[in-house]
């Protein structure tokens, strides 16, 4: 069900532009991600849940290491590693996040 209040007033904090190019605030937010996909794989199961997200992580995110790669090699923009490092970790991260998340889910459906 979906409830609309029009008066409804929202506070939420977006954090400064210079604290989200840090690696700290992509760490936590790659496995917050993680975390937020398990509880809706929870609900509306991990084939449904996780479509697009499967799609991304097998086409999307090896082009993108993989153009790292050749800017590297290509144009000697170490930058290109980098920028394929840091998609490989927020892949971990992501991944990691949706793993607890699922344990911690089945482990609080044990204790019931």
């Amino acid at each position: 069900m979906i409830l609309v209040e029009p008066r409804a007033r929202v506070r939420h904090r977006v954090a400064l532009l210079l604290e989200r190019t840090g690696w700290r605030y992509f760490r936590s937010r790659c496995y917050a991600e993680g975390l937020w996909k398990a509880a809706v794989s929870d609900h509306a199961g991990s084939r449904d849940g996780l479509a697009t997200e499967r799609a991304y992580a097998l086409r999307t995110l090896p082009r993108g290491v993989l153009r790292g790669v050749v800017d590297t090699l290509t144009l000697h923009d170490i930058a290109g590693v980098v920028r394929g490092l840091a998609i490989t970790a927020g892949l971990v991260l992501s991944a990691t996040g949706y793993l607890v998340g699922t344990l911690s889910k089945r482990a609080e459906l044990g204790r019931e």
